[in-house]
């Protein structure tokens, strides 16, 4: 949203500079230099901004759980077990329609385990960084 706000400030500078009449070449030298700093410093933005959005996404949501490594997959089947949970979160000998919670029998549509057990389990991602840190520091040792 702040990148569209400075998009629109730069695009209305760039208008109104150009209706405006000037009489010295070096004040189009000045009004072109000033232009064309405006354009790199909102590109320069709204470059940092995209990379800012692509880290977020990576780094929490489906990017995250797309690349959960082996180990910390174990270390979601370890926190289920030590919860006595089944593999989706539930009590152990929890029942399903279909046989899993990760299939809508209305829209058709499936959800990935992981996906479903960080949505149920938010806490899950500090669980394993947690575990990680952990482990990083037992090495150390």
């Amino acid at each position: 949203m702040h990148s569209k706000k400075i998009l629109i400030a730069v695009l209305a500078v760039a208008i109104l500079g150009a209706g405006c009449s000037q009489t010295s070449q070096d004040e189009d030298q000045d009004d072109a230099s000033f232009v064309g700093k405006v354009f790199n410093g909102a590109k320069q933005t709204i470059g940092s901004g995209a990379q800012k959005g692509s880290r977020f996404i990576k780094e929490s949501g489906e990017g995250y759980i797309r690349n959960l490594t082996d180990e910390q997959k174990l270390i979601v089947a370890q926190w289920l077990a030590k919860n006595k949970l089944n593999e989706f979160g539930d009590a152990i000998g929890t029942l399903y329609t279909g046989g899993t919670p990760l299939f809508d029998e209305l829209t058709g549509e499936s959800t990935d385990r992981f996906t479903y057990l960080f949505e149920k389990f938010p806490e899950l991602k500090d669980v394993i960084k947690g575990e990680m840190e952990l482990q990083a520091v037992e090495i150390e040792e």
